[in-house]
């Protein structure tokens, strides 16, 4: 491992649902660390500055890559002991989050320059159509080419700015199934993507979060597969509340 650059333990890692969670839960630490410290610079080997913060060098090597034009060094070459030295200006850094979608969670925390941002984390939770407890959707349209989900999955999840897509998205989803008395998904998966307007690849990622409830060979999975699957929400909040890092999940189903 100690022979790995970071960019080869991320890749691995951000493949699960799980860890993109925990990665999310961190980098908020990292910035609320920032923000209250005031701090102007990060300096010193990757691995120290990640104890210094307490969280792994990976979450830490993620946060990196969602500032990565402040970042002069290659962080594709970046291994765990590397020595950085980044200038944080917080000016720069304000206008790059906002210039960067998905990121509006963290221009929320407090201790950034008065800017007149609003959240849209609620637009987002909300965007999904509530009308009917079962989504029937078929492919009307022209057939498109068949892609293997996992492997789209794979690639998409090497961009930070999809990860972060992702976390946000797949609230939309879930915030439909809170929703919903006997949430059932029924359609090829390229048209439920459209329904809850995410990507292919976030509603896959969604797919491979809840996969131990489901009835699917969710590894094998291409866009143009039909699925017809019956969501327990008593389950899911079991399964949700036996992770470390779904409470935003949970909180949708609460009230």
């Amino acid at each position: 491992m100690a022979n790995n650059t970071l960019w080869m333990v991320w890749t691995k890692k951000i493949k699960s649902p799980e860890y993109i969670h925990q990665f999310f839960m961190d980098e908020v630490f990292i910035y609320n660390q920032i923000l209250s410290q005031k701090q102007e610079k990060l300096t010193g080997r990757l691995s120290d500055l990640a104890k210094g913060l307490n969280v792994s060098n990976e979450a830490f090597f993620g946060f990196l890559l969602g500032i990565k034009p402040m970042v002069k060094q290659d962080l594709n070459k970046m291994k765990h002991r590397d020595r950085i030295n980044v200038k944080l200006d917080m000016a720069e850094l304000q206008k790059h989050l906002k210039q960067s979608a998905n990121y509006e969670h963290l221009l929320d925390l407090e201790g950034w320059e008065a800017s007149g941002e609003k959240d849209n984390t609620e637009q987002l939770q909300s965007s999904a159509a509530t009308s009917d407890s079962a989504t029937h959707l078929g492919n009307n349209g022209a057939p498109e080419k068949e892609r293997s989900l996992q492997r789209e999955w794979n690639n998409k999840v090497q961009d930070i700015d999809f990860v972060h897509e992702f976390f946000m998205d797949e609230l939309t989803i879930y915030h439909w199934i809170s929703t919903q008395e006997e949430p059932i998904m029924v359609g090829n998966i390229s048209e439920l993507s459209k329904y809850f307007e995410v990507s292919e690849e976030v509603f896959y990622g969604f797919l491979l979060g809840i996969q131990p409830l489901i009835n699917l060979d969710v590894m094998s999975l291409k866009n143009n597969d039909y699925i017809n699957i019956e969501i327990d929400v008593e389950q899911l909040h079991e399964h949700l509340s036996q992770k470390a890092n779904c409470a935003h999940l949970l909180d949708l189903f609460e009230g």
